[in-house]
């Protein structure tokens, strides 16, 4: 099968690669992958890239069981997304509603899944002032609108271009630059209870001093090596799922791209952005 492959440090970019069609093993799933979320500039290690996709279930192992031949899914797969076709948990997997278009399917198990459970571990409530750095990011984004949701105030860090959309959303937007910590008191003058870094850089003594120390400062980022060390869990995916079609949120990626062009993007990608593979022609959007 066709894969999205890292060949390691000093190779270069990914490219297409080939791989063995997995094989579905007790409790697992086969996929047909239709798109995948691919994390494109950050730091991978050798292997099939990105860890969240969203396809249509070809087999199931022994033991797998409440899915059927045919069922349209999303999930994790931290031995590598960007492929023909994935061999995974069935608890790591949940359907995918036709409402839910694929490019957004492919970034719930992991994107927003992770913006989520920052929020949680923040214990961002109602009433409180979060700071989202990095607004404009997917993750980013996704937080911005749970927070909002909770019933927490935003202030959003980002650059010029994505603060309309942020404010348009509720959120109370501020730029990057010299300054920084000056424009976000004055957003909030009555201070800031936690900070979100969807950048993934959560350094340095100003995000402790505006929430009052570390204890509620996170980061969104992969781990060493590349991958999330996320376990994304149905229930969890299935209670996500269910927040998009209530319209809590959406997860639009920032470039969709087929397989055959993804290197070309990786060379532009930067800024936090999304990039969505697809491995097969959308359908239903």
């Amino acid at each position: 099968m066709r894969a999205l492959v890292h060949r390691g440090a000093g190779s270069g970019p990914a490219g297409i690669g080939t791989a063995e069609r997995p094989l579905p093993g007790p409790g697992q799933l086969l996929v047909r992958v239709v798109a995948a979320g691919w994390p494109a500039g950050r730091p991978a290690r050798p292997g099939i890239v990105g860890e969240e996709f969203a396809g249509t279930v070809e087999r199931l192992g022994a033991g797998a069981y409440g899915w059927e031949r045919g069922d349209d899914v999303l999930g994790h797969c931290p031995s590598g997304a960007c492929a023909e076709y994935v061999a995974v948990d069935a608890e790591r997997v949940a359907g995918r509603p036709a409402a839910l278009p694929w490019a957004e399917a492919a970034l719930l198990p992991v994107t927003a899944a992770g913006a989520r459970a920052a929020l949680d571990k923040l214990r961002v409530r109602r009433g409180e002032t979060l700071l989202v750095h990095g607004a404009q990011a997917p993750a980013g984004r996704v937080a911005v609108r749970l927070a909002l949701a909770r019933g927490a105030a935003v202030v959003a860090v980002a650059p010029a271009a994505a603060r309309p959309a942020l404010r348009e959303a509720g959120a109370v937007p501020v730029g990057y630059g010299v300054g920084l910590g000056g424009r976000i008191r004055a957003a909030a003058p009555a201070g800031v209870d936690a900070v979100l870094d969807a950048a993934g850089r959560a350094a340095g003594p100003l995000w402790s001093a505006l929430a009052g120390g570390p204890g509620r400062v996170a980061a969104l980022g992969p781990v060493p090596g590349g991958r999330s060390g996320a376990v994304a869990e149905s229930a969890a995916l299935a209670e996500l799922v269910e927040l998009w079609e209530e319209g809590a949120f959406r997860v639009e990626p920032d470039v969709v791209v087929p397989l055959e062009r993804a290197a070309e993007v990786e060379r532009r990608a930067g800024d936090g952005r999304s990039v969505v593979v697809t491995l097969v022609a959308l359908r239903r959007m």
